[in-house]
Order: C-alpha cells, then sequence, then structure tokens
C-alpha cells in the first residue's frame, strides 16, 4: 500500500514537471522544471547569469510545457573612438551591431571578423568625411581635427616650406570638404647648348658677279647653362637661368661674293691638243677661267687659259679636244661661241 502511493506520489512529481528547451548562445539544453518562471527554471539548472546576459523571456516570465528561454552571454568588447578608448558588453557577434547598440557612427579601421570570442578590439573614426589629395593619389578621411593643418598632421601628411595646400592649414575642417597638397620643388640643373656661328660675307673683285666661293666654313660654340628648376607635383613649371658659361666661342664662317663684271665676246672656236680643260687665248692672263658657250645648242664648257693662240682671222679661242668635244663633235672643226670672263 506505501509502495502503491509513494509509486503514484512519484508519478505526479514527474508529471507535474514542465519540459522547456534552454539555448544558451545557441546550444541546446533540455530542462524538466517545476518552477514557474523562467528564472526559476534556469536557477533549477543551474544556469547562472552575469550582469550583462540577456535572456529571452525576462526572467519573471511564466513558464509552461514547451517553453523556449534563449540566454545571450554577454562578451566585453574594447570600442577606441578617435583614440578614446572605452568598455562596452554586447550579445551580438556582429560589429555592425555593436556599433549601432552603443549609438557609434563612423569608419571602422580594425575590428576582429566577430566578436564571439571577447576581449575583442573595435577602432573608429568619426567626425567630418573628407579627402585628400596628395603624392598622386587621393585618399578619404574621417577626423575630428578643427582645421586642415592639424588634419594633416594627424594622417601624417607632412608640408615642407615650398609646398602648398588648399584651402589654407588655418582653414576650418568641414563635412564634404575637398583638400589638395601641391609638392613645391627646386634645384639645379647644367645643360650645355651650341652656339651658332655667323657668316661674314667679303666682296672679292677677282671672282665673277654671282659667284660665291667659301673662305672659312663656321663652326658652331659651346656654352654651359645653369638653370633653377621649380617642380609642382614632380612636373617642370618654370625653369631660370642663374648662369652662362662659354666654353667655346663660335667661329664665324667667311664667304668670298664675287663683284667681277663679265666681259663677253663671239667668234670661232675650234681645238687642239692642249691639256684637258684647257684652252687657248690671245691676251687673257693665264689661268683665266673662261665659259664657252656653242650659239647652235646652247651647251656650255669652262676652260682654263693654259696657252696662246689662234692666230687665224675670226677665231678667238681653241680649246681642248675634251673641252670642244662638250660642246660640239670634233669633226665639225669650227663652231660659232660666244665666250665671257
Amino acid at each position: 500500500m506505501f509502495g502503491a502511493v509513494a509509486a503514484g506520489a512519484g508519478a505526479w512529481w514527474w508529471e507535474a514537471q514542465n519540459e522547456v528547451r534552454v539555448l544558451v548562445d545557441g546550444r541546446e539544453i533540455a530542462v524538466r522544471t517545476r518552477a514557474s518562471t523562467v528564472a526559476g527554471a534556469l536557477q533549477d539548472r543551474g544556469i547562472t547569469l552575469e550582469a550583462h546576459d540577456r535572456v529571452a523571456p525576462p526572467l519573471e516570465a511564466l513558464v509552461r510545457d514547451g517553453t523556449q528561454i534563449a540566454v545571450s552571454r554577454a562578451r566585453s568588447v574594447t570600442l577606441d573612438v578617435n583614440g578614446a578608448r572605452r568598455t562596452v558588453w554586447t550579445t551580438s557577434d556582429e560589429v555592425s551591431e555593436v556599433l549601432s547598440e552603443v549609438g557609434v557612427d563612423g569608419d571602422v579601421i580594425e575590428a576582429p571578423e566577430s566578436l564571439a570570442a571577447g576581449g575583442s578590439t573595435v577602432v573608429v573614426q568619426t567626425g567630418n568625411q573628407v579627402t585628400v589629395t596628395a603624392d598622386g593619389g587621393q585618399r578619404a578621411f574621417r577626423t575630428g581635427a578643427d582645421t586642415v593643418g592639424a588634419l594633416l598632421d594627424d594622417v601624417g601628411i607632412g608640408l615642407d616650406g615650398d609646398d602648398e595646400v588648399a584651402p589654407g592649414r588655418e582653414a576650418s575642417v568641414s563635412d564634404g570638404l575637398a583638400i589638395e597638397v601641391t609638392r613645391v620643388e627646386t634645384d639645379v640643373t647644367v645643360e650645355e647648348h651650341s652656339l651658332p656661328f655667323s657668316t661674314e660675307r667679303r666682296d672679292d673683285s677677282s671672282i665673277l658677279r654671282g659667284q660665291v666661293k667659301t673662305v672659312r666654313d663656321g663652326t658652331p660654340g659651346l656654352e654651359r647653362v645653369e638653370y633653377e628648376l621649380t617642380r609642382r607635383n614632380g612636373e617642370v613649371v618654370e625653369k631660370e637661368v642663374i648662369s652662362r658659361t662659354v666654353i667655346r666661342e663660335p667661329v664665324d664662317r667667311v664667304l668670298a661674293v664675287g663683284t667681277k663684271v663679265t666681259d663677253t665676246t663671239s667668234g670661232k672656236a675650234s681645238w687642239f691638243s692642249g691639256a684637258a680643260g684647257t684652252c687657248a687665248h690671245r691676251t687673257l692672263p693665264m689661268g683665266t677661267n673662261v665659259s664657252v658657250t656653242n650659239v647652235a645648242t646652247g651647251q656650255s664648257v669652262v676652260c682654263r687659259v693654259a696657252d696662246r693662240g689662234p692666230y687665224v682671222d675670226g677665231r678667238v679661242i681653241d680649246l681642248s679636244h675634251d673641252a670642244f668635244s662638250q660642246i660640239a663633235n670634233t669633226g665639225a672643226g669650227v663652231v660659232s661661241v660666244r665666250i665671257s670672263w
């Protein structure tokens, strides 16, 4: 009798318990409890809560058979906002959710992929959004700096005495501000340049008018020039001469310009067995160059007076065999010509 009563009581005690599901950070634990509240059910299973842990439904909520209780363990996160650090507690694994919880809106500079392990550090930069163009690139920053100069110092963009920044270093920083840094450099370079020669023209009465002869070839000179170069972002924008040094003076070219007036006469010409390219004339100085033109054909040749003659009436000049053959067939013997010198 007593055993039956005890067995019945045990069955009643078991049946009077509620079966609830407890999820601790997603891990399921089955709990049978006679507790009427969430707090009691967790206590029966020995699940303790820390100050920042979250429970749903709340601890004071009633439980019944089949109730599901979710426990989210809180973990600490070190939050660095513009260099100021503080510790926050969260039950989320996502950085964006943590920032939303604490009301921080900015750029995440450093953070782990997940906050599940606890003890993580999240570095955030807040403030005005600005862009800086410098050294061939453009970068975006969030900054709490008050002036352009302070911002550049914060992000490690240095300026030397010649560099330019727009707007200026003392300008106030506002959201959306575009800052441009221009690198200005000066240096000295040396170059060598050719110096052109001039041409001197001298009248020469021994040369026929219209003829020009080179007496001396010209030679370029050489100078060394020192320049100061100014570069803006690497591009030369100004080139100023500092000094000039002549290394070699140019030598002028000299030309002889003929002024001699040409004398002309006409008559007959024949040929003789003189040296090639020569001719015979009664009175012209030896060595005179004479132009001989066949009046019938217009063919011309130049010969040099090297002999006397011809002493035949009507003939004004005799040509060497080779010279005569350039204006007429030697078989013709005599041709009408015009000579000039």
